[in-house]
């Protein structure tokens, strides 16, 4: 088979954006970078909407196919027909060229997606991922934003023991790396006097003259700030109470992020909750590479039996900035960061979005490192759902691997290349926060 899209069988591309009107054969493309308006084909319409994230031709078309025998499966008028195709639709690997060989009852439905494809190609409704890259990355700034983090914020609740630990290990990894001009910011959230009296008194017995400053934010403090911004009149007062809920009336998560991100307003900042340890782990072996992807969970998750295997396949290393981790990324823009990247990934995501005139500032506000330990959830059931293809298959590798995912209490998760993510699931342990741009608030959930 031989047609005008073979000699592009490995090229990625992907639709660029565009709105579709009319139906049946009478449809119209308006491409949204310059208005113009194309005919297609109902065929080439639906093939359209289908192609919105980055792939290679050839993977394009086998996709295609797969996906039309199954529908023929479902469909009662061609369930024989379908599955027929799928008794042939098998790609045997050809050892002779490396490619894979098509078989004949197949042809016809190939040479369909593959007619309709250079059709797109040669109307520019389909486009070279490269292209689009290009435009991106010309869209850089002279320099980029220089971000220095200053402050790191954690919030606590009752467990003195854990923030002491907490406190001691950052402000000795700060102090080692020349950062004794940071300040550490404590915010409590004990639900009585007497347990945020134990995190003032661990605060108070951490500060060194020769280290970070450690600042404690208790219920005296939060209700300061409470009744600053009541006479302000800056918005109702019951919504600023619920907010930060100073007075506990409710049992809320979220209140105290939303005093840090106050009291922190036009700085960068690495939240941090008080159970962690300032130990890092790293599964980055050359450190060129950039993701950019669309998945709902870009983590790799991995399960232990027990505390003391957890991090037997990636040691840590106390003997990281835990800033500086941070700052190589966050308030950079997405064109800073392509531009100097070796090589780039795209993973369900249309690279032509992050193209057009509107996203061309676009920067990264939120940056996350992976976490160890207890997962702090009631199940570790979601994992098996929102995980990528990696990870599941390693889940499902057999009977064990399965039961430790749905059983464990010891997860490890962490992403092997810097991974940027338009949208994704937002559940982190440690964070850091481009606070110079008005960010979203913390809703603080009730507990009935």
């Amino acid at each position: 088979m031989t047609n005008s899209s073979d000699q592009f069988e490995d090229l990625m591309v992907c639709s660029v954006p565009c709105s579709i009107y009319g139906s049946g054969d009478n449809m119209v493309c308006v491409r949204r970078s310059d208005g113009a308006a194309i005919p297609l084909k109902q065929s080439e319409a639906h093939l359209l909407s289908r192609m919105t994230t980055a792939k290679t031709v050839g993977d394009w078309r086998e996709t295609l196919c797969k996906d039309a025998v199954q529908e023929r499966l479902k469909d009662g008028k061609h369930a024989v027909l379908g599955r027929l195709l799928q008794w042939t639709s098998s790609f045997v690997e050809d050892t002779s060229n490396g490619r894979a060989t098509i078989p004949y009852n197949c042809l016809p439905l190939y040479k369909e997606f593959s007619l309709n494809i250079a059709s797109l190609m040669e109307r520019g409704l389909l486009a070279p991922v490269e292209q689009s890259l290009q435009v991106i990355i010309k869209s850089r700034q002279p320099s980029a934003e220089n971000c220095r983090i200053t402050t790191l914020c954690i919030p606590t609740c009752g467990r003195s023991e854990y923030l002491s630990r907490c406190v001691r290990s950052f402000s000795d990894s700060l102090r080692s790396h020349g950062r004794e001009d940071a300040t550490i910011l404590v915010v409590d959230d004990s639900a009585d006097r007497i347990s945020e009296g134990r995190n003032r008194e661990v605060v108070t017995s951490l500060q060194a003259p020769d280290g970070p400053s450690i600042q404690f934010i208790g219920y005296k403090e939060r209700q300061s700030l409470i009744n600053a911004i009541l006479r302000k009149g800056v918005a109702p007062p019951e919504v600023i109470r619920f907010a930060l809920n100073a007075e506990k009336l409710l049992t809320t998560e979220g209140s105290v992020r939303n005093t840090m991100m106050l009291l922190t307003r036009g700085q960068y900042i690495l939240q941090t909750d008080d159970d962690t340890f300032c130990a890092y782990a790293s599964a980055n072996a050359g450190g060129e590479a950039v993701i950019v992807s669309d998945a709902p969970d870009s983590y790799q998750t991995y399960f232990y039996p027990d505390r003391g295997s957890n991090l037997r396949d990636f040691p840590t290393s106390t003997d990281v900035d835990p800033f500086s981790i941070h700052e190589g990324v966050l308030g950079k823009s997405l064109s800073n960061i392509l531009g100097r990247a070796k090589r780039i990934t795209w993973e369900k995501i249309n690279p032509h979005l992050f193209a057009a005139p509107h996203r061309e500032r676009t920067r990264i506000d939120i940056t996350t490192t992976g976490t160890s330990g207890d997962p702090g959830m009631g199940s570790c059931f979601g994992f098996l759902t929102i995980s990528p293809a990696d990870t599941l298959r390693r889940i499902y590798s057999c009977t064990e691997s399965y039961r430790l995912a749905t059983e464990s209490r010891e997860v490890l998760r962490l992403v092997p290349e810097l991974t940027i993510c338009e949208r994704s699931i937002f559940m982190a342990m440690s964070f850091g926060i481009n606070n110079t741009r008005l960010q979203p608030p913390f809703f603080p959930s009730v507990e009935i």
